[in-house]
């Protein structure tokens, strides 16, 4: 889900049906287990810096996305804010 206003943007990801990334049950989906999953965020600029207010975190967009092996990797969820 995404709103974008003006330069702003804020981004939330949260991921559903995951039972398809074979993780063990009681295992949450984090980090590796989305492989080369990436989200693709064309209406940002390469190189545009996102914050995640979860975990403080920053993540560049790279050809045109983010990895989610990248922003899910301390949490299963995450609130990008530009």
């Amino acid at each position: 889900f995404a709103r974008r206003h003006e330069s702003g943007a804020c981004i939330t990801v949260a991921p559903r049906l995951v039972a398809g990334l074979g993780i063990q049950p009681g295992e949450l989906p984090c980090g590796a287990a989305w492989q080369d999953t990436r989200i693709e965020l064309g209406f940002l600029k390469e190189g545009d810096v996102l914050v995640d207010a979860i975990s403080g975190e920053s993540h560049r967009v790279a050809n045109g996305g983010l990895a989610m092996k990248d922003l899910l990797q301390r949490a299963t969820v995450a609130v990008l804010v530009k």
